[in-house]
């Protein structure tokens, strides 16, 4: 039935926001049938196993987005109430404002520039102690977001990979090769049929396009037949000349044992 796939459900989806989206000349709607694109997946189905434990990790990754937040906002408040507008004059990167702590603590996050954050903070110290304390603020969140929360995206998704099911993946063909396979059978098929067509075997109607044994077939048929039957008597008569004896061998038989008697 059409309504219990969810991948017809999904198709029809796409083409009425295609269609809605033409009528409305909206954007946004002619941007949502590109995820059509999905059905490519289902050739390769390594691909597509990689594919849905990615999407099934949603939830987990959401989880731990969340963690990250709070482990920013941690860091954030932190850094305002240790620097606050020391920084102000060095860098456009620095804990003057709320909104500044939480750009710098995901620039760091990401990495970028994060050598210049950690000398800007250094430099807004006067006292070995403030700048070590300063270097070991910046770094230590440096650490956190590039090494650790990476690694943890990295971990949710492969938890929720079957390693089982992704080996059998691997070892399908996919549709791909399935394609190739037929179009050689269909190819075989075809030399052998248009081979029967060419030696007689095989003739074909050109009005019905139906195929009927040809007189070649008929006399290979006949060829065959005779030489079963010259088999058949061969084997007869050799079975007749070992079974039935003839009149002078029986003539010799017959004077042996008057000679013995």
């Amino acid at each position: 039935d059409f309504w219990q796939s969810k991948f017809n459900k999904f198709e029809l989806a796409m083409v009425m926001s295609g269609i809605i989206g033409l009528i409305t000349k909206s954007p946004l709607l002619l941007l949502i049938p590109a995820l059509r694109l999905y059905r490519l997946m289902s050739y390769f189905p390594t691909l597509e196993a990689l594919l849905l434990s990615a999407v099934a990790s949603v939830r987990a990754i959401l989880n731990l987005c969340l963690f990250i937040l709070i482990v920013a906002l941690c860091f954030a408040v932190t850094g305002r109430y240790v620097f606050g507008k020391l920084m102000d004059d060095l860098t456009r990167s620095n804990f003057g404002t709320f909104q500044s702590a939480m750009l710098t603590i995901f620039q760091l996050l990401t990495g970028d520039s994060w050598s210049a954050v950690l000398f800007a903070a250094m430099s807004s110290k006067t006292t070995t102690i403030g700048q070590l304390f300063a270097a070991l603020f910046v770094i230590t969140w440096f650490v956190f977001s590039a090494l650790i929360v990476n690694n943890l995206f990295v971990a949710v998704i492969i938890e929720n990979f079957e390693v089982a099911k992704t080996i059998e993946d691997i070892g399908k063909p996919g549709r791909l090769k399935a394609v190739r396979e037929m179009l050689q059978k269909s190819y075989q098929q075809l030399y052998v049929r248009s081979t029967a067509v060419i030696s007689g075997q095989l003739q074909v109607d050109v009005n019905t396009g139906n195929t009927y044994a040809g007189p070649g077939a008929i006399h290979s048929q006949m060829d065959a037949n005779r030489k079963e039957h010259r088999g058949a008597s061969y084997e007869e008569d050799l079975d007749n000349q070992l079974l039935v004896p003839t009149s002078s061998q029986t003539q010799s038989t017959v004077d042996i044992v008057a000679r013995r008697g």
